[in-house]
């Protein structure tokens, strides 16, 4: 195995290594960084195993394997970015995460991490170890949560299981001492082993319908309410161990109703006109136009695209069979689209708070801005509506 030079918490490949091999910096506490050379494609397995100090790493375009785990434990890191044109990964909509190009799956993630809308599956030891990430928001469009996925994250308080996610793996949760309820939807048909073992701080698990699953899913404890449907409580004296029968709690389900967005999404569509005509109206703002020209013309698209969707459907339901059927895919990437869209502008917006903290209001701030501003949460709010 090749040894690394690591100096003031950097570590020097030389030029010409193809290869970090397994556990090549296992457990290097005071590694802070490391610049791989073109010349590597092959990243093993475990190979930054608990560099509990690494805060950001640059995958070149060279890589084209990855090894499980290979980033387990790195609890400090909150940059991760795939170079443009690598053929295998890639990290899209800079979302701080390693993302296999071809099948959509998450490989490995961080505290910083945003997950797209594309995203299939969380795969295996993607956040293992992320011991400083609190919350996280998984898109319906996952269908899978992966072994050891989330394992051993004890900050992490909240997570919502969106609807479109069938399976849960091996140890997913396992360890996750801060979280303190679950909800499993009616979605979900398979939970591994050992998937929720040791949430110490664990009080509640809602079951929305019939879900199977092994014996040992959850740490026995008296304090954990087991909320399952009036129709199913049978079945889950069956499934689940004896000493948790006194926990049964049940309850009626609410009969789902489903909500035409149609008039939602017009409302979208006309918050964002509103914004572009008064941006064609004004010529105000140097910070606004510094590179804004790029979002307008983005902003215009967006409209375009959210009145084809009223037009071609009436009505639109955005229940799971929607997302998940294949016919619907451009409909989708449109709304992924005007999502993409009101974070850019978002941020832009963030940019101008800053300056405005710091230099103090600018004439046309109450008037304009604060306009423009409340317009966009408008549009932000119905487009949540769709997406939540």
């Amino acid at each position: 195995m090749a040894k690394f030079m690591i100096k003031n918490g950097i570590a020097i490949i030389p030029e010409g290594t193809t290869e970090i091999c397994n556990y090549a910096f296992d457990d290097c506490r005071t590694l802070e960084s490391i610049v791989i050379p073109e010349s590597v494609t092959e990243i093993g397995y475990a190979a930054f195993f608990r560099c509990v100090a690494l805060k950001s790493i640059i995958i070149p375009e060279s890589v084209t394997k990855i090894g499980e785990a290979a980033f387990v434990g790195c609890s400090s890191l909150e940059s991760i970015v795939v170079a443009d044109g690598n053929p295998v990964y890639d990290s899209r909509e800079g979302c701080n995460a390693i993302i296999e190009t071809k099948t959509n799956i998450l490989r490995y993630g961080c505290k910083s991490t945003n997950i797209p809308q594309s995203v299939t599956k969380i795969g295996g030891h993607a956040f293992c170890g992320c011991t400083s990430l609190e919350r996280v928001t998984i898109p319906k469009s996952v269908t899978e949560i992966g072994n050891f996925a989330f394992c051993a994250c004890r900050l992490l308080e909240s997570i919502t299981i969106p609807e479109s996610i069938t399976k849960i793996g091996n140890s997913a949760f396992k360890g996750c001492r801060s979280l303190k309820s679950i909800t499993i939807p009616e979605s979900v048909t398979e939970i591994d082993s050992l998937a929720f073992l040791g949430c110490s701080s664990l009080k509640c698990v809602t079951f929305l319908s019939r879900t199977k699953f092994c014996t040992e899913v959850f740490s026995y404890s008296s304090r954990i309410t087991i909320n399952v449907p009036s129709d199913c409580v049978d079945y889950y004296k069956e499934v689940l161990l004896e000493e948790f029968h006194d926990n049964i709690v049940e309850f009626e389900p609410e009969k789902k109703t489903k909500v035409n967005h149609i008039e939602t999404i017009k409302e979208i569509a006309r918050h964002l006109r509103t914004i572009i005509e008064k941006i064609d109206s004004l010529d105000f703002c140097p910070i606004f136009w510094e590179d804004s020209f790029a979002l307008l013309y983005e902003l215009r698209e967006t409209v375009e695209r959210i009145d084809k969707l009223s037009e071609q459907l009436e009505p639109i339901f955005f229940d799971d069979s929607f997302w998940n059927d294949p016919q619907n895919k451009d409909i989708v990437e449109n709304i992924e689209e005007t999502d993409n869209c009101f974070n850019a502008f978002s941020w832009h917006f963030s940019r101008i708070d800053s300056v405005l903290e710091e230099e103090g209001p600018k004439e046309w701030y109450d008037k304009d801005y604060e306009y423009l501003s409340t317009q966009l949460k408008k549009a932000k709010h119905h487009l949540e509506q769709i997406l939540s």
